[in-house]
């Protein structure tokens, strides 16, 4: 969602670029679960906030996360080509 999202947002950045910014978001917010700091947890106890914060770190989600990317990178060169003006990657 964070590759999708930052897709619509820079429409003329690169495949490439847009896989490693969308990860160091998701790394970066799953690095977050391990901060304690009292406002993080005001914002994790709301309905948005525990779904975009979550609760508990976990290293399988920075895999999950990697694969998820990659899809979206293998699918957009393969079905969207011209969709960055052929500056798929």
């Amino acid at each position: 969602m964070v590759f999708f999202g930052l897709g619509l947002i820079f429409p003329r950045v690169s495949s490439l670029r847009m896989g490693s910014g969308a990860l160091a978001v998701a790394f970066g917010i799953e690095a977050l679960k391990l901060y304690p700091g009292p406002w993080l947890a005001s914002i994790r106890h709301t309905t948005l906030g525990h779904l975009v914060f979550g609760h508990t770190f976990s290293w399988q989600n920075l895999v999950a996360y990697t694969v998820g990317v990659l899809a979206g990178l293998v699918l957009e060169v393969l079905f969207v080509p011209s969709l960055r003006g052929g500056n798929a990657v």
